[in-house]
């Protein structure tokens, strides 16, 4: 790449750069890159040197298992829910979320074009994605695919190495995909814990021993850590000692 964009048709039916099996790039930047779409053939690992008019947003993926495989990919700048993703003709509204999703970044979208008869299933994917420290914690962050009903987790775990510009965040393509759109999400795991306590003698004889049975029990949907639970004893007891069933006490 040289000073300046390559710039492709974005809407229906797009213009592609595409790269050939054997051929790469170098140089690329926010000052040179390709502002549309970018195609890659082959089985080999590659880097997609797409994004914006100012903006570099790469994507990167593993290699593909067939080497007629092609894919295309493209940065939008904006909601997915009110950017039209050119491949499908639609928006992808943020509130449809998977299992543990919270929400889906305004930011932007990678649209995600595998070409007719191409295997993209299981492919590690990499982006560069832009400041999301007022969206989510790194710990938080997913990388998140369209599967043409809903938002879905496409990391699994925490795989991102920041939130701010240029941090990196890392999925997987499902084994069986519809996948046509990649974003940025976040998962914060929702519980729903509730503590319970009782005393084996309501009425007690002074100086004998009353037990607290405390418990605590966590109805989800997703597990819970770091939990603390405190309880203070009341005037005119004495501690002695607990146990705990897990955990510490």
């Amino acid at each position: 790449f040289q000073s300046g964009n390559i710039v492709t048709k974005r809407t229906c039916h797009q213009g592609y750069v595409t790269f050939v099996p054997g051929s790469s790039w170098i140089g690329a930047s926010d000052a040179a890159h390709v502002d549309g779409y970018v195609s890659k053939l082959g089985n080999t690992a590659f880097v997609f040197p797409v994004g914006d008019p100012t903006i570099l947003r790469t994507l990167s993926i593993s290699a593909p298992t067939n080497a007629s495989t092609q894919l295309g990919v493209a940065w939008f700048s904006g909601s997915p829910s009110t950017v039209i993703d050119p491949t499908d003709g639609v928006v992808h509204n943020t509130n449809l979320l998977g299992p543990g999703l919270t929400a889906v970044s305004p930011v932007g979208f990678w649209d995600w074009v595998p070409f007719i008869g191409s295997n993209v299933n299981g492919l590690t994917v990499t982006v560069s994605i832009p400041d999301v420290s007022t969206f989510s914690s790194a710990a938080n962050l997913r990388l998140v695919g369209w599967n043409g009903l809903a938002w879905i987790d496409l990391s699994g775990s925490s795989k991102a190495t920041g939130n701010t510009n240029g941090s990196t965040l890392t999925g997987t393509i499902p084994a069986i995909s519809t996948i046509s759109a990649i974003a940025i999400g976040t998962y914060n795991p929702i519980t729903d814990l509730a503590v319970t306590k009782v005393v084996d003698k309501p009425l007690p004889v002074v100086g004998s021993n009353v037990i607290f049975t405390v418990v605590a029990t966590n109805n989800g949907p997703n597990a819970g850590t770091g939990v603390t639970v405190t309880d203070l004893l009341g005037a005119g007891y004495t501690y002695i000692s607990s146990t705990a069933s897990s955990g510490t006490s």
